[in-house]
């Protein structure tokens, strides 16, 4: 009988092969399950939609972005994200943004760290 992850992933146009490797790398398991589980709350039909799986498997492999991933999820669910150059993109916007914020809050206590350095 196979695993019902397998099925899930295979669903979304994994191959069998691909599906089984996936299931090896637990961080991936766990994050690409919850996304296909979020896809399926605004559609069971985008569960197994090939393109979304695609995008996905993209967003649980790839993403450095993790606080986002929900939001990123329900772009592809409502097709405001429909390629994987609009995911990279969005990917790297959401880490400029990122590093653009820690940058400020470095800057606005630059003093006191440089003063307490080697305090600490």
């Amino acid at each position: 009988m196979a695993d019902p992850v397998v099925s899930l992933f295979i669903g979304t146009g994994l191959s069998e092969q691909k599906a089984k490797e996936t299931l090896k790398n637990e961080l991936v398991t766990q994050n690409l399950k919850s996304a296909i589980e979020q896809v399926g709350n605004v559609s069971e039909d985008l569960k197994t939609d090939k393109d979304v799986g695609k995008l996905l498997y993209h967003v649980a492999t790839k993403l450095k972005t993790r606080k986002y991933q929900r939001q990123i999820v329900d772009y592809i669910a409502t097709k405001k994200i429909t390629s994987e150059n609009q995911l990279k993109w969005c990917d790297y916007n959401t880490q400029i943004k990122v590093e653009a914020a820690v940058e400020d809050v470095i800057g606005k206590h630059k003093a006191g760290l440089q003063a307490q350095r080697y305090k600490i």
